[in-house]
């Protein structure tokens, strides 16, 4: 829209385009052009920009021709709204200064530094992160959205380093609000070496306000805010740069409705005395456990071993501890080392030589050629381990016990119905049949225990008194 004469970057990501005082010397000609180039710019905003803009201080009445100018070609067309928004033409004192639409990417140190400034100095956050993990280990950061009531930017971390961003994020006293926060706060957890907190997860705030379990960060706004968000792109590259106009869009999206949303949930919440409720749930996933991926504990992502006998448990254990190792070291995805259906064939059918091996499903020229003999020797150092069984048998309940899950799961639906809330995240079967059979787990603790545990506890009492 104009030159690079006359603009240049303002703090927080705006850019600015200012004149000298359009009463400050030159000829008529001069300071009507100034004008003109305010008006110019004016017309190129569209209505939504329009509709934001905000004139200062009305000046005194001085008599002079470019004070009475401005005001009859310019101010008696701006309505007063909040001047940080999407634009603003601003007048004080007669300097003409006119914004528009903020640049949201940042990626240079003192851009950052700006942006980092008024960050210091927010209650909350709303953030977001875009990421890449389809061809590595961990998932490679490559935008950090974040936006407060006056200021919004996204960061790139491919072009700016992101620790100062890290350190201000990671303040105890700054609130971050997210949707659905567990894969940010696990890419963070790579980048940073800890988990980021306190948080403020709107997916769970919306559960514990309304009957939608999981509500995707697009029907939440528009449910909240009426807004339909574009999410062409949902499925794009974000580590191709330069970004384009529509993933900046989309990324800027991402965090500026969440405010409205926040303020929305966080209000709800108050007003049903639930926030504590999701405190205590943000907290939970806070936990540093859920993030560290300990090799050892490898063997707890292959569900499907559960089925096994003790014996190709151990030897799935011992191959799901080398996958891991082996993944992290080269950085590759897990699934590129050896997919889950081949560890498991491997760990049924312990093959005696590399011939053997060859025959197994799932075992690629490359795969054998790279780990085969790794993979040989680490099923056959498994042999020589006493057998352990890795998933314990669950406990079954008995006719009287099922019949009594039945009643309680038609009363927590009841419940979650008539409170507004998510069934789901009020009791799964899980919870329900863990407190039957153990007495124990989330409905024996927290905010679940005296809405509802206690009362699923008596009646259990008493069911196993008769």
């Amino acid at each position: 829209m104009f030159g690079p004469e006359v603009l240049e970057r303002y703090p927080h990501g705006w850019f600015v385009c200012k004149s000298e005082r359009i009463d400050s010397g030159g000829t008529r000609d001069k300071r009507v052009q100034r004008l003109d180039l305010a008006g110019r710019a004016y017309q190129c905003l569209d209505e939504s920009a329009r509709a934001t803009l905000r004139f200062g201080t009305k000046p005194a009445a001085t008599g002079k021709s470019s004070a009475r100018e401005y005001d009859d070609q310019y101010q008696r067309t701006a309505p007063t709204m909040p001047q940080v928004l999407h634009a603003a033409i601003i007048v004080e004192n007669l300097p003409l200064s006119l914004y528009v639409k903020p640049p949201i990417l940042i990626d240079s140190e003192k851009e950052l530094a700006h942006s980092l400034h008024a960050l210091s100095t927010a209650a909350w956050v709303a953030l977001d992160t875009e990421f890449v993990r389809e061809r590595t280990y961990r998932a490679r950061l490559c935008l950090v959205q974040i936006a407060t009531p006056d200021m919004l930017v996204c960061v790139d971390p491919l072009r700016v380093d992101v620790a100062p961003l890290l350190e201000a994020l990671y303040q105890p006293t700054l609130l971050k609000v997210l949707h659905s926060a567990r894969q940010d706060l696990e890419v963070l957890y790579d980048v940073r070496g800890a988990v980021l907190s306190p948080i403020f997860d709107t997916q769970i705030a919306a559960a514990l306000t309304g009957p939608e379990d999981q509500i995707g960060y697009g029907a939440l706004v528009e449910r909240l805010t009426g807004h339909r968000l574009d999410k062409h792109a949902t499925r794009t590259d974000w580590s191709q740069r330069p970004l384009t106009d529509a993933q900046l869009a989309y990324a800027r999206d991402d965090v500026h409705y969440l405010r409205e949303v926040y303020a929305q949930l966080a209000a709800r919440l108050e007003a049903l005395g639930r926030r504590e409720w999701l405190d205590e749930e943000c907290a939970a996933m806070t936990d540093p456990a859920l993030y560290a991926a300990d090799p050892a504990q490898a063997w707890r992502r292959i569900r499907a071993g559960q089925h096994l006998g003790s014996d190709a448990q151990q030897r799935l254990a011992a191959l799901a501890e080398w996958r891991e190792r082996t993944a992290r070291e080269r950085d590759l995805p897990r699934g590129w080392i050896v997919k889950d259906p081949a560890l498991i064939e491997l760990a049924s059918n312990p093959p005696p030589n590399l011939a053997a091996l060859a025959q197994h499903a799932g075992m690629t020229p490359a795969i054998l050629r790279k780990w085969g003999s790794e993979l040989l020797a680490r099923v056959n150092a498994a042999a020589v381990s006493p057998p352990r069984r890795l998933w314990e048998n669950p406990a079954r309940p008995d006719i009287a016990q099922a019949a009594l899950l039945k009643r309680w799961s038609d009363h927590v639906k009841a419940l979650a119905d008539a409170e507004g809330l998510s069934a789901t995240l009020l009791a799964t079967r899980h919870d329900l049949q863990e407190l039957l059979l153990t007495g124990g787990g989330r409905l024996a603790r927290g905010w679940r225990k005296g809405f509802l545990g206690d009362e699923l506890s008596r009646e259990r009492a008493g069911a196993m008194q008769t």
